[in-house]
């Protein structure tokens, strides 16, 4: 909580950014979750429905432990930079 900001001292407390990344990290790791969840559900419905829920639990869970959604993520993230700099920079007669 805020609280631990009072206590933060330059000399013998934990530094502010520790606390202030500890405090983040609390707030914002559900949401992580539920990201991960809210991207793997297409696969997930489309799985359940063409074979059976068996499979497409395994799938998931698969799907979960290596990760994948992320590198779905920082692939959106690379393509959306790329666009932006041929925008910015000029390049981009696609458009």
């Amino acid at each position: 909580s805020f609280d631990a900001f009072l206590g933060c001292r330059s000399s013998g407390g934990r530094p502010a950014a520790e606390i202030m990344a500890n405090l983040l990290g609390v707030w914002f790791s559900w949401l992580l979750l539920l990201f991960l969840v809210a991207t793997s559900l297409p696969l997930f419905v489309e799985a359940w429905m063409e074979r059976s829920f068996k499979v497409a639990v395994l799938r998931f869970i698969k799907q979960m432990c290596t990760l994948s959604p992320l590198l779905f993520i920082f692939q959106g993230k690379i393509i959306g930079h790329y666009v932006v700099n041929e925008l910015r920079y000029g390049g981009a007669t696609y458009v």
